[in-house]
């Protein structure tokens, strides 16, 4: 969800869902921050193109109403447990030992993430014009496919991105 999305909500029952969810995303993202800290990443160059197109896409879904930013909620958190559940399988498969404290940090992000989609669901995201918004995610994550995106928060607009190279995880984060 964008800030944009909290406003929507303000003052409705959804409305403390929504911010403990934008504490748990905010949480997410200072142990993206830190890891990308540990490792010496950068920031991509292009994150002003990517800022700018994510929030776009919360603008637009939270203009849709409570059901817009549900559904928005629903289409991201599906794709980031699933992105979650892939790098989890890779640690797991390479050395589970030597990535004890990285498998446990993307479990709980996980986690939280799925819980989120749950919420989604709870509060009508359904009931949206969900498939317009799940497209829009869809092709904009297959777009940078060649990276894999673990992360994105969608209350900031702020994607952290993680791929493996050489066992090696490097994350690039920006914001909105």
């Amino acid at each position: 969800m964008t800030h944009t999305h909290a406003t929507v909500v303000t003052g409705t029952p959804v409305g403390p869902v929504i911010q403990k969810m934008w504490d748990e995303e905010r949480e997410h993202l200072d142990t993206m921050e830190k890891l990308a800290a540990k490792h010496n990443v950068r920031h991509t160059i292009l994150a002003p193109i990517f800022g700018g197109a994510a929030y776009v896409l919360g603008l637009t879904s939270a203009l849709l109403g409570k059901e817009g930013a549900m559904a928005c909620t629903i289409a991201v958190e599906e794709l980031i447990g699933q992105h979650y559940n892939n790098q989890l399988k890779e640690l797991l498969a390479d050395d589970p030992e030597a990535h004890k404290e990285l498998l446990e940090k993307i479990t709980k992000m996980r986690d939280d993430e799925l819980h989120h989609h749950e919420l989604g669901i709870k509060y009508d995201g359904l009931k949206s014009t969900r498939s317009v918004v799940h497209v829009s995610y869809r092709y904009h994550c297959v777009q940078r496919d060649i990276i894999t995106i673990l992360y994105i928060d969608e209350f900031t607009c702020t994607y952290v991105l993680i791929e493996m190279k050489d066992r090696f995880f490097a994350s690039i984060s920006f914001h909105a």
